[in-house]
């Protein structure tokens, strides 16, 4: 029971020291945040990626779906998520990347030299998840797990 004890007591220190990792040991980049409405009306393509998997949709109606479900986004903070799943929004104006589980929503912008400009961390709207597995239908590795 003292071994037992003691692991807790580990784990739970290393928990409270982890609370402000974040994305590929990057300082959280401050900004305005990049999902504003002339952004998410402008984009033109967004592709889904899961594992080796990948969905690219062109079509307006389902993008507006998305843009729609993304919703009012609510802070919270960074976790040790296992994030296979990601979400390229793109436009004229640039790319914006969702890193994705079904609990978490982190946005990621970057500059014309890689470096990330922002990166913030949001719980995850049901909708928009929802959509995203919709969307990648067998492809999303979940379902293929299920098969094997």
């Amino acid at each position: 029971m003292r071994i037992s004890n003691t692991l807790l007591a580990l784990i739970s220190l290393v928990l409270i020291s982890t609370s402000s990792f974040s994305f590929a040991g990057e300082n959280e980049a401050q900004g305005k945040l990049p999902l504003d409405k002339k952004f998410l009306d402008s984009i033109t393509s967004i592709t889904l990626h899961s594992m080796k998997n990948t969905v690219v949709i062109k079509d307006a109606k389902i993008i507006k779906e998305f843009t729609a479900a993304i919703g009012e986004l609510k802070p919270k903070d960074a976790s040790l998520c296992d994030h296979v799943d990601s979400v390229d929004l793109a436009s004229a104006e640039g790319t914006v990347q969702l890193s994705i589980c079904p609990s978490c929503f982190v946005v990621i912008s970057k500059d014309a030299q890689g470096k990330i400009i922002f990166k913030k961390d949001y719980e995850m709207p049901k909708a928009f998840y929802d959509l995203f597995i919709k969307q990648m239908g067998d492809k999303h590795y979940l379902k293929a797990e299920k098969e094997i």
